[in-house]
């Protein structure tokens, strides 16, 4: 609804499927905690040590509203890693890098070479949720098998450099259509040891369960002399004043009676929640009617022709068969003042050298700084368009929108089908102007039919993602 947001939750759980631990077998657990899992509020799992394609083929029949799964497929089938992510959201760009090539400093000479064999077998799982502008990131470091997390120890470069390769791909991943990273999962890494500060990344990314620091592994299932630690991590980073972190929770913390019988923890692990804030469209008002043209749908449904950006595809497909669907994108360029918005309108409005063939552009600057200039523009541009005296005259009287006849220009004849042609809006910085350019008659509005090879370009200094459209792409400048 207009003005209301959502919430979505993220949880991180290590199945527990190791050569050797006193569980009953992993699928007797999984029948529990997938349960638990789809009574849940919870959208995205994401699961570590799934080492079977049996295991997988087994978590999907039992996860039946989870539908969509992210993961690659290992040299036997099994997912790479171990590591695969379910969700009641589409997922999309999934990838996998392996911690291959990071190897341990001291020990023995055995010891390092097979440290840095099974290193090959852990990894990180990225992908994207597009309708959330999200990346996520799921974990599977090396384990210190020693328990001995004093600084030297002969794990210690070995977890480092795969915490840096971590930041690294996360970092690779990021976009300026990215509002939202989270990194979770087992990272073997205790929480007091020297190397959290490494995981947190100096303090760039968000611990919501720093403040409690509850134990993440049973201690009933550790030798008597050893001490459990959190060693798991669900982390954010991004816009958190649109996305703020709502409430985080703990599950499996306790052993319950298994549907085989007898009693068991569902793991060796317990698992984090963590759910965010999705803010909802901002209120149009008189727009609100269920047969607007505007969309009024939460972020997280953004329109099916839409491109990654949340705007329709700046190149169209080739082929001679255009597609009626076609629109006319249209790019804001937001920020503070002086950064440098009119240029980038300007560059990007440039005409195209293709070496001996140039693609001209008709460019048409409009200042929309104040609602006087914004009309005598888009009056002008309808003149441009063949706008007759009798249609200027029902604009005037309210009678026709002037938007309509200033977007005709956009259409142009059929033989300047190759033509670029440009409409800038400069200094669109007044929000009641802004609210109004959506509107269904506005000249932003959703839709504009593109029978060229039209373009739309904003400068504003509005640079709340709330006041614009899904299919306005937003490009930050002087941030």
């Amino acid at each position: 609804m207009p003005g209301r947001g959502a919430t979505f939750g993220v949880a991180s759980l290590n199945v527990c499927c190791g050569l050797a631990n006193s569980l009953p077998p992993v699928r007797e657990r999984a029948v529990e905690f997938c349960r638990r899992l789809e009574e849940a509020d919870v959208d995205i799992v994401n699961f570590q040590e799934v080492w079977t394609p049996g295991l997988l083929a087994f978590l999907r029949t039992r996860l039946p509203s989870f539908r969509f799964v992210a993961r690659k497929t290992g040299v036997l089938g099994q997912p790479a890693g171990g590591l695969v992510s379910f969700s009641r959201l589409p997922l999309a760009s999934a990838e996998y890098v392996s911690f291959r090539g990071t190897r341990p400093q001291g020990g023995s000479r055995f010891f390092r070479a097979a440290m840095t064999a099974g290193a090959c077998l852990q990894g990180l799982l990225v992908f994207r949720v597009p309708a959330l502008r999200t990346v996520v990131g799921n974990v599977h470091l090396t384990a210190n098998r020693d328990g001995e997390w004093s600084a030297g120890n002969r794990y210690e470069a070995l977890q480092a450099e795969q915490v840096r390769r971590v930041h690294e791909v996360l970092d690779r991943t990021r976009s300026p259509w990215t509002a939202l990273v989270i990194a979770c999962g087992d990272f073997n890494l205790p929480s007091d040891c020297g190397l959290y500060d490494a995981v947190v990344d100096g303090g760039v990314w968000q611990d919501p369960f720093a403040a409690g620091n509850v134990p993440t592994f049973h201690a009933d299932l550790l030798p008597a002399h050893e001490r459990a630690h959190r060693v798991d991590y669900l982390l954010v980073d991004g816009d958190l004043d649109r996305h703020p972190v709502t409430e985080t929770d703990l599950l499996f913390t306790e052993p319950v009676a298994l549907p085989s019988g007898g009693t068991a923890c569902l793991s060796d692990h317990v698992s984090q929640v963590v759910r965010f804030s999705v803010p909802g469209p901002p209120d149009y008002g008189h727009l609100a009617a269920r047969d607007s043209a505007l969309s009024l749908q939460p972020p997280y449904r953004l329109d099916p022709d839409a491109g990654p950006y949340g705007t329709y595809p700046h190149r169209p497909r080739m082929g001679w068969r255009r597609s009626p669907a076609r629109r006319t994108p249209i790019t804001a360029y937001v920020g503070p003042a002086g950064t440098g918005k009119t240029i980038r309108a300007l560059y990007e409005s440039r005409p195209i050298d293709l070496g001996r063939t140039a693609i001209s552009g008709q460019v048409y600057w409009i200042n929309a700084r104040d609602k006087e200039s914004l009309k005598a523009g888009l009056t002008d541009l309808a003149v441009k368009a063949g706008a007759t005296p009798r249609q200027l005259q029902a604009a005037r009287d309210g009678r026709k929108p002037l938007e309509d006849l200033a977007l005709a220009a956009l259409e142009g004849k059929r033989e300047d089908t190759w033509d670029n042609w440009f409409l800038v809006l400069d200094g669109l910085d007044d929000p009641a102007m802004l609210a109004q350019a959506h509107s269904a008659t506005g000249i932003l509005r959703r839709g504009v039919p593109r029978r060229r090879n039209s373009h739309i370009i904003v400068t504003s200094r509005i640079r709340d993602p709330g006041a614009w459209g899904p299919w306005i792409r937003r490009v930050p400048v002087g941030t």
